[in-house]
């Protein structure tokens, strides 16, 4: 059975991925946090369970015989305090997500192990893992799409994993 991955980058641009076997099908960023005047700090965390349910959804809509598995990168230091909270936030959620789903699978995978299996630098910067995504999916992603690279970097580590390839 051919699996759909949903890959995510966890942060306030929350990057995203859908992938079916080799096939890149859709990715993006989810910006979680406006600056709406009088909106309720909660929204950050409304809008990250909406999106990831709706992306669900559409995997499970396009793809409706395949397992899904969620793999998302497992950063284990954070430089902001903030960051650190947020990133816990978002987690929470997709455990949350996960424990509704019992057929979802949850990968985490490590920052430098996915740099590594897709750019062959566990230490790679931006520009090298944006090259490296760019290349493989025949995108066209600049610097300001660093989450969507990172999920599909980390989308893309875990099918070569899975199949032995990495």
């Amino acid at each position: 059975m051919r699996e759909v991955i949903i890959g995510l980058d966890l942060g306030t641009h929350c990057g995203w991925c859908i992938m079916h076997g080799r096939r890149h099908v859709d990715s993006g960023t989810w910006k979680l946090l406006t600056r709406k005047q009088g909106e309720h700090r909660g929204q950050r965390w409304l809008r990250f369970a909406d999106a990831l349910a709706a992306t669900y959804d559409r995997a499970r809509e396009m793809f409706p015989r395949s397992k899904i598995v969620i793999a998302f990168e497992e950063v284990r230091r954070h430089v902001g305090t903030i960051a650190a909270h947020v990133y816990g936030g978002l987690l929470s959620h997709v455990e949350m997500f996960s424990a509704l789903h019992p057929e979802v699978e949850v990968v985490p995978i490590g920052v430098s192990k996915w740099k590594k299996i897709a750019t062959g630098n566990g230490a790679a910067k931006k520009d090298q893992y944006i090259a490296a995504v760019n290349s493989r999916f025949n995108k066209r992603l600049a610097m300001k799409h660093e989450d969507e690279a990172a999920a599909l970097g980390v989308a893309e580590a875990v099918r070569l994993q899975r199949e032995g390839a990495a």
